[in-house]
């Protein structure tokens, strides 16, 4: 691999540039082909993602000698971000090593990365970056979707799109735009006034057509070049993510493959086929120059694999066998601590350096070269002076252990609750495992003296992970910054835009943009009905004649051709307009719906009600309305199945969905303690079944019977402002303090109603409903209504059908409570 990796970053992040020579050589030879008549020689350029941790950048081109121009690559970029200054150290290398770009002015085909786009222009101000079609609609159906536009809609303005694309000249691209920009949404006008420059600079046909061969009439221009390497790799790859190391050696493997099959095609025996006009760059079948390490594509994976996991192995052996046999102590430099004399008795050795070849093994300590931690003598006392010495000097920590541990030099002092373990030069160190691990010696890790004391005990868990390089520096990023190679960018992979300070001098001289208008469409003029007389009278249709001539032989004729005034029928398709957002989560539909005097949705009623809960803090209440219950057709019940209200304590208030389409409120005051419902339309003053059982979970508690009072308060003048007297209402009560007040009837101006509703909506704070000063003196009369609760839910009798007793106690209850503790005695037959 002499030659194939350029350039390696690991700090901060990863970043490394890969290249053969002998590629670079081929690319080199190809910037010198006269392409005047023939397509132009291109570099494409792009990002692929889910190849590993990783993003992978190729820089491909098409090889035009050959027919079909194949496509290869001639250098990859690995980065764990992807911001400018890495895509600029990758074309400075490109720069070096291609100096004719610059002469030539080879264009780039890429993306609309602006990181990438400048790094390109940075290293190349001669060259033309040219920006994908595909790109630019994918970019503009994305957003459509984010601003709610369906499919007909996006289908519209993804071929207006192309229209402008396709213009000739800027002059029409400008004149075509403003034709178009008419009918276009306000937000889509926006967000194309910010990728105009793109087409204007980067995409444009009149741009393209500075080289020759090179527009496509269908496409346009594309990196559908890029995007097919990549597809290359992921199949190559099995569309399994590597490890870098394991990549790396795939993309030296597939460029050998590519640069065996250039100099096979020159050689006219391979897949590759010389152009006609290039058969003098032929080379004969002997100076094929076939690389060393040759894997086919289909292979390479599993070769790399197979070569990683050989090369591991040799590095995880152990290099010292623990059990080692008598014979292979010879030549050992290690002095026994005692030595036994002809007379059976024992003699401790000297201290002094012996030489190697004047000691002999002792027959009691066969199998090992390790002293022992303490050595009694005839005389009964301990040695004073010991060391341990080896020959092997790349002992590993968990051999240096195991060979403490075999060779006795592990003792545990139960009063210090602590190990003490000889190490290799004599010392003895004191090793502690609970409630933390620590040793006195100066190691800064782990050391093996705490690992001999783990294996004294018998700790022989060997399941810890390897860390690595790698995962150390993996382990500083934040928790949404682990994963690199991904579609969807991590907060900090892109470059940072600094924006000045409002009160910086940069600030004070840039001047406020202004807000972009969308030119209103004009009105068409019928055109008027030319009165032209017609022979035909007996049609009803008007009809215009034109008389052609026909010579049949010598003879003329004059043939009536018929021809309607007015033209086909054409299909017409309006754009509707895309919402834009107005306050606190609605949008410019919403206000719409306000300003027309349109039913007011749940979302409306929502957002009102959180705003006055914010005032009022001390009243409760102001759930969401979508807790009403459904009644289901298929089981003929009511369901709960977007959940139900909480009960609340007094003072409350709640605005209720009925369940046919109408808004009311309820209250419990603080002074009376009466449950009273405000209904704005009603003239039976009735409760809904979905009413009943809302009003029983927030004012049930329990209770048995619910008394509900409806007072004859103000009504509304049509059918469809229930919602907004609803909150007017609810005003009136929060205001007074959460105490009701029926003594006289309110007098809601509702002309001005839905105007004070905006103004407080976008204030983000409520104020009283306006009043004639003339408020009604007639006194409110009040209704009254009962809802049963006889079950032990709690919940209303109307929920679902009741199954009854018929023993003395006389109870009823829901079907599905039968079986509850409370009516075992009632219902037990049924329970069982």
């Amino acid at each position: 691999m002499d030659g194939f990796i350029h350039e390696v970053t690991v700090f901060p992040d990863l970043s490394s540039i890969i290249a053969l020579p002998e590629m670079i050589s081929i690319v080199n030879q190809l910037l010198d082909v006269n392409t005047e008549d023939d397509v132009p020689f291109v570099f494409f350029y792009d990002t692929t993602f889910k190849c590993g941790d990783f993003f992978v950048s190729p820089l491909v081109f098409r090889n035009i000698i050959f027919e079909d121009r194949p496509i290869m690559p001639v250098a990859f970029l690995i980065h764990s971000r992807k911001k400018e200054k890495t895509h600029a150290r990758f074309f400075e290398f490109v720069a070096s090593s291609f100096p004719k770009i610059n002469k030539t002015s080879v264009p780039f085909v890429t993306d609309r990365e602006i990181g990438l786009v400048n790094a390109i222009r940075k290293n190349f101000p001669s060259c033309d970056v040219l920006m994908c079609w595909n790109h630019l609609i994918k970019d503009l159906k994305f957003n459509l979707q984010q601003m709610g536009a369906d499919q007909s809609n996006t289908a519209l303005y993804v071929s207006h799109l192309k229209d402008l694309l396709r213009s000739d000249s800027e002059a029409e691209y400008m004149t075509l735009k403003d034709e178009l920009i008419r009918k276009w949404s306000k937000p889509v006008v926006v967000y194309f006034e910010k990728m105009e420059k793109d087409i204007l600079t980067h995409s444009g046909k009149w741009v393209i057509d500075k080289y020759q061969n090179l527009y496509d009439p269908y496409s346009g221009i594309t990196n559908n070049a890029c995007e097919s390497m990549n597809a290359v790799i992921k199949r190559l790859n099995k569309y399994r993510e590597l490890p870098v190391d394991c990549f790396v050696l795939s993309m030296f493997y597939l460029q050998n493959y590519y640069i065996n099959e250039v100099q096979r095609g020159l050689a006219g025996i391979g897949n590759y086929t010389l152009r006609t006009k290039f058969n003098h760059a032929s080379i004969p079948k002997d100076e094929i120059n076939v690389p060393k390490q040759l894997v086919k594509p289909a292979d390479i994976v599993k070769h790399v694999m197979s070569e990683i996991d050989n090369v591991r192995d040799t590095c995880s052996k152990d290099h010292v066998s623990v059990e080692t046999e008598s014979s292979k102590i010879e030549g050992a430099n290690i002095l026994p601590l005692v030595s036994e004399t002809s007379d059976g008795t024992e003699n401790p050795t000297m201290s002094s350096p012996i030489a190697e070849e004047n000691v002999t093994a002792p027959s009691q300590i066969e199998g090992t070269n390790i002293l022992p931690l303490v050595s009694d003598s005839s005389e009964g006392t301990e040695s004073s002076s010991m060391s341990i010495k080896t020959s092997d000097k790349n002992l590993s920590k968990k051999s240096l252990a195991k060979l403490t541990v075999d060779n006795g030099q592990v003792s545990f002092i139960e009063q210090h609750k602590a190990f003490m373990v000889r190490g290799m030069q004599g010392k003895v160190y004191a090793v502690t495992l609970l409630p933390k691990e620590t040793c006195q010696c100066p190691a800064s890790s782990q050391c093996y003296h705490i690992l001999a004391a783990k294996l004294y005990i018998g700790d022989t868990d060997e399941t810890k992970p390897v860390v690595n390089l790698k995962a150390l520096s993996k382990i500083n990023l934040k928790r949404n910054d682990k994963k690199s190679g991904r579609k969807k960018p991590r907060p900090n992979d892109g470059d940072i835009e600094i924006l000045p300070a409002p009160d910086s001098e940069e600030a004070q001289l840039i001047e406020p943009p202004l807000a972009p208008q969308s030119p209103r469409t004009p009105k068409l003029k019928t055109p008027a009905k030319l009165n032209t007389p017609s022979k035909q009278k007996t049609m009803s249709t008007p009809k215009s004649t034109k008389r052609l001539r026909f010579a049949d032989n010598g003879d003329s004729q004059d043939h009536q051709i018929l021809v309607t005034d007015s033209p086909p029928p054409v299909k017409k398709v309006k754009l509707k307009p895309i919402p834009i957002a107005w306050i606190n989560g609605l949008n410019s539909d919403h206000k719409q719906t306000i300003e027309n005097n349109e039913w007011l949705c749940s979302e409306i009623i929502n957002v009102c009600c959180r705003i006055i809960s914010r005032q009022f803090p001390n009243i409760s209440g102001f759930q969401p309305t979508g807790l009403s219950p459904v009644f289901d057709e298929a089981t003929k019940s009511w369901s709960e199945k977007f959940g139900s209200f909480s009960q609340k304590g007094c003072p409350t208030v709640q605005i209720h969905h009925t369940g046919k389409s109408h808004w009311v409120t309820s209250l419990q005051s603080v002074n009376d303690q009466c449950i009273y419902v405000l209904d704005s339309f009603s003239k039976t003053f009735t409760l809904t079944p979905s009413l009943d059982i809302q009003l029983a979970a927030i004012y049930g508690h329990g209770k048995k019977h619910i008394s509900i009072k409806l007072p004859e308060v103000q009504r509304q003048p049509n059918g469809y402002d229930c919602g907004v007297y609803s909150i007017a209402n609810l005003l009136e009560f929060c205001f007074n303090g959460g105490t009701s007040n029926f003594k006289k009837k309110t007098a809601f101006e509702p002309t001005g109603m839905r105007e004070h509703l905006i103004k407080c909506l976008e204030l983000g704070y409520f104020s009283k409903f306006p009043q004639s000063l003339n408020s009604c003196a007639d006194s409110v009369k009040m209704h009254t209504r009962k809802i049963e609760c006889s079950c032990v839910c709690g919940k209303p009798d109307i929920l679902e059908n009741m199954f009854g007793c018929e023993g003395k106690r006389g109870r009823t209850c829901h079907l599905q409570q039968v079986g509850s503790p409370e009516l075992f005695q009632c219902f037990r037959g049924l329970a069982l």
